[in-house]
C-alpha cells in the first residue's frame, strides 16, 4: 500500500494520533496499533510519513489546547495536562522545523 498526500482529513495518518495519545507511535518500538497495521497494509516510514505524521498530532494537540475552557479546565485547574501539551506542541514544532 502507498501512503500518498491528501487533504487532513483523507489522510490516512490521522489514525495513527489517538491510539498513542501525548505520545508518538513512532517512538514506540512494537506498539500494537502499528503492528497489526504495518501487517494488513504494510507501508515505509519515510521522512515524508513522519512529516504528515507530526501534522496531524500538532493539529489534535492543538485542539486539545483550544478546547481547554470549552471542558471546564485552566492552566491553574489542570496545570499537569497544560504542562503536558505545551511540552508536546512544543516538541513538534521543533521536530517540524
Amino acid at each position: 500500500m502507498t501512503l500518498v498526500p491528501g487533504y487532513f482529513f483523507g489522510d490516512l495518518l490521522v489514525d495513527f494520533c489517538s491510539p498513542a495519545l501525548m505520545g508518538d507511535i513512532l517512538d514506540t518500538p512494537g506498539h500494537p496499533f502499528m503492528t497489526a497495521y504495518q501487517r494488513v497494509a504494510p507501508f515505509d516510514i519515510d521522512t515524508t510519513v513522519r512529516r504528515r505524521l507530526w501534522l496531524c498530532q500538532l493539529y489534535l494537540y492543538l485542539i486539545m489546547t483550544v478546547e481547554f475552557p470549552s471542558r471546564g479546565m485552566t492552566p491553574a485547574s489542570d496545570p499537569e495536562r497544560w504542562r503536558r501539551l505545551s511540552e508536546i506542541v512544543r516538541r513538534i514544532v521543533g521536530r517540524l522545523s
